[in-house]
């Protein structure tokens, strides 16, 4: 018998998003106030542009944020917008992370992220909660993510991207970042991603509810590993911690991997997320 013990899927809604104040002042980029290019944005560019008019949006505005990659992206620490100022106070609650994003020549991984301190005043960037991953079809889609920030603790990214678990300071400013993740050689692909009306607002604005209810396909921990079928796309393999153990590309039939028994965040397609026991 299948042992199916998916337990929780946070998942993309469409619907009516809370009129609660959003903490990125300009999220819909329809001026540069506010938003600063990182010193050391040398393997990647960014730029505020005028938007696809095919954005489906009717308060869409006439303006966009569009990354750029066309090199090796040798770490996610230099390649990103920041605003140094954030509208609230961070606090110890749950936030629903909300933009519209759009790729274009090849699919590129990209960060939304809020950055708290830690105790000794270090920049630590929320990369657990942050990566999404952009597909080159030129389709606007609404990518929707809950941020829980209720311990204080998150998976922050390092200099060199690995995850770790931090205490945030939250007693200190916080900053905000949209960037291109690294490492992912972007040599020659000339991949463009467009966003557009950010918003981070307090409370669980997305919904939770069960995968079956959600999606076409399945994924579940057996004896012979964890077993995705019905899906298209790629699928990366988190261990509870948020380390990445594996990442595929899978075609709707099934496949099996073969990873030690244990708990594990298995994300599709840069977006939902599962947590599996195999």
């Amino acid at each position: 018998m299948k042992n199916r013990l998916l337990l929780l899927s946070f998942f993309l809604l469409a619907g009516v998003i809370s009129k609660a104040q959003n903490l990125i002042t300009n999220g819909d980029f329809e001026n540069s106030d506010g938003w600063i290019v990182a010193s050391q944005m040398v393997r990647g560019d960014a730029a505020i542009v005028d938007h696809s008019p095919d954005l489906p949006l009717e308060d869409g505005g006439s303006k966009t944020m569009r990354l750029h990659g066309n090199s090796n992206i040798l770490t996610t620490a230099k390649t990103y917008y920041r605003r140094d100022e954030i509208a609230a106070a961070v606090e110890k609650q749950v936030y629903t992370l909300t933009f519209w994003a759009k790729g274009k020549n090849a699919e590129m991984d990209i960060y939304l992220a809020l950055v708290g301190k830690n105790a000794a005043g270090a920049n630590k960037v929320d990369l657990g909660n942050g990566v999404f991953t952009i597909p080159a079809d030129d389709v606007w889609r609404k990518y929707t993510k809950v941020l829980d920030y209720s311990s204080g603790k998150v998976m922050a990214g390092t200099v060199t991207d690995v995850l770790e678990e931090t205490e945030w300071d939250f007693t200190q400013p916080f900053t905000f970042r949209i960037g291109i993740a690294g490492p992912q050689d972007m040599t020659g692909k000339n991949a463009y991603v467009a966003l557009d009306n950010v918003s981070i607002v307090a409370g669980n604005t997305s919904g939770i509810k069960s995968y079956s209810d959600n999606c076409a396909g399945e994924i579940y921990g057996s004896s012979s590993g964890i077993v995705v079928n019905g899906i298209e796309g790629k699928v990366s393999f988190y261990t509870a911690t948020g380390s990445l153990v594996k990442s595929a590309y899978v075609d709707g039939s099934s496949s099996v991997f073969d990873l030690p028994q244990g708990v594990y965040l298995v994300q599709v397609n840069g977006n939902k997320v599962y947590r599996v026991i195999r």
